[in-house]
């Protein structure tokens, strides 16, 4: 997000009680909000999008499908994931960046 979208970005760190709000390395005119945390995206993120489900471009490429299909490979992995498993998650994320 652009850097103007900072405080919305601030905001989800409160509202969700997780995650970070980090400027990006490639320029200071971008940020993120970033979760890294294995239960807090299984327990907090997905559900809150299960509810509130996306819209637009990012609900119609199926990326929060495979960010759920990835949690439930690695949980069912007890988040230690298997060569076959990382594989697997390795091309969901190549399908998702192309």
């Amino acid at each position: 997000q652009h850097t103007r979208d900072a405080e919305v970005l601030k905001n989800l760190v409160n509202y969700f009680g997780c995650g970070k709000y980090s400027v990006r390395s490639g320029g200071p005119l971008y940020g993120d909000y970033l979760v890294t945390k294995f239960n807090d995206i299984k327990c907090v993120i997905i559900p809150f999008l299960m509810k509130y489900q996306l819209q637009g471009a990012k609900s119609r490429r199926g990326d929060f499908l495979a960010l759920k299909e990835a949690v439930q490979l690695m949980e069912n992995n007890n988040a230690s994931l298997t060569k076959e498993s990382f594989e697997k998650i390795k091309q969901m994320v190549s399908r998702k960046n192309s």
